[in-house]
């Protein structure tokens, strides 16, 4: 067929004969629209040269229909729409996405792939949560949100940056409360004057007058007088559960003889030792 076309030309004088022709598409190679002859024009191929098309067989515009409408060689490599925003069914930041043409029809691409979460803000692993691989209650570099660190001296206890150095004078989570007078140092070491460890806790005073039926106090030396913060309590550095056996919360901390863990071993009420925060009873 080929054969016989070449020798039409040759018979006719068109200048496309001198041109060869493509083996692929059984087209003539052309540099310009006068090589293809009346009625022909040379389209540009992106792999490079040119071939001959009828006039009116390419046009410039192409579309996405699996069709190669401009004739230079691809298909659907560009369309009106190509690289318009639009919504994938993707979540978080694989939602967004870029019009594409796929096997000739329109698609939408995602323009991320899903990622390992990071703390900012966004799904970043497409998976409909945002910053769950981050526990804001006790992260110290998150606590409470993203990049909120807690200073030296405090933890992230609850989402807050709580004082816990409660021993050094310094108001290290800035809350204008320094070492006991902190609610977040409850229990925790405070400056010992003398051995075994005092901890922070807050007591009912009694007015000065050591122990007492109803009013609780921390024992030796006393609470301080009454009308303290917090409802009449005082925020103070206390010693060690003093009695296991006088049903006083004698340091303060909330909790009363065997149910302290100071008294453990210690001797109780009923005359025997504290063991698992309870007083057992005689034999």
């Amino acid at each position: 067929m080929l054969r016989a076309l070449v020798l039409l030309c040759v018979a006719l004088g068109l200048a496309a004969c001198r041109s060869s022709v493509n083996p692929d598409q059984g087209r003539f190679s052309c540099a310009e629209d006068k090589d293809c002859g009346t009625g022909w024009e040379c389209r540009p191929q992106f792999s490079g040269g040119g071939l001959c098309f009828r006039e009116g067989e390419c046009v410039d515009l192409e579309t996405c229909n699996g069709s190669d409408e401009n004739c230079d060689g691809r298909t659907d490599e560009a369309f009106p729409e190509q690289g318009n925003a639009c919504l994938t069914n993707e979540l978080g930041e694989c939602a967004a996405g870029t019009v594409t043409c796929v096997v000739g029809a329109l698609s939408c691409a995602s323009a991320k792939d899903p990622s390992a979460e990071l703390c900012n803000g966004l799904d970043d692993d497409c998976d409909g949560m945002t910053d769950e691989t981050f526990d804001f209650t006790s992260d110290e570099i998150h606590c409470g949100g993203c990049f909120r660190p807690c200073d030296a001296g405090t933890a992230c206890l609850a989402g807050a940056c709580d004082e816990t150095a409660c021993d050094d004078g310094q108001d290290n989570d800035l809350d204008a409360l320094t070492d006991c007078e902190d609610e977040g140092c409850f229990n925790q070491p405070c400056p010992t004057p003398m051995p075994p460890t005092w901890r922070c806790g807050a007591v009912v005073p009694d007015g000065g007058v050591d122990g007492g039926v109803l009013d609780t106090d921390a024992g030796l030396p006393d609470g301080g007088a009454d009308g303290g913060v917090d409802g009449g309590l005082v925020r103070g550095c206390f010693p060690p559960e003093s009695d296991c056996a006088n049903l006083f919360d004698d340091d303060g901390d909330g909790l009363t003889d065997c149910a302290d863990l100071d008294c453990d071993g210690r001797t109780c009420f009923s005359g025997t030792q504290c063991a698992a925060r309870a007083c057992p009873g005689p034999g």
